[in-house]
């Protein structure tokens, strides 16, 4: 068991001594597929986010007060000042919370 683990730091210092090749990120990504699934995983929560922030943030003062007519361009405006206030404070809250866990 000790000669295990012996081996296993040798073969891992011996392949920290070696120079690492420089390449390219995206032809490492490509050549192996659990990175590749990573990346497209990546690229579709990222998508996902930035079609939510859209539509909440952009999307929905133009839709209140042009659209739908139920309030004006400033009061949109106002209300999506407030949502972005009360998103902030809370993710602040969330994250204090979610370190004392």
């Amino acid at each position: 068991d000790d000669d295990d683990d012996d081996d296993n730091s040798d073969t891992l210092m011996k392949e920290q001594e070696q120079p690492k090749k420089k390449g390219m990120a995206i032809v490492d990504i490509a050549k192996s597929p659990f990175q590749r699934r990573q990346l497209l995983g990546m690229i579709g929560v990222l998508a996902g986010f930035c079609s939510n922030y859209y539509l909440l943030f952009l999307w929905i003062p133009v839709y209140l007060s042009e659209i739908r007519g139920f309030t004006t361009e400033a009061q949109a405006d106002l209300l999506n000042t407030i949502v972005v206030a009360v998103y902030m404070v809370l993710l602040l809250i969330q994250g204090r919370w979610s370190d004392t866990m």
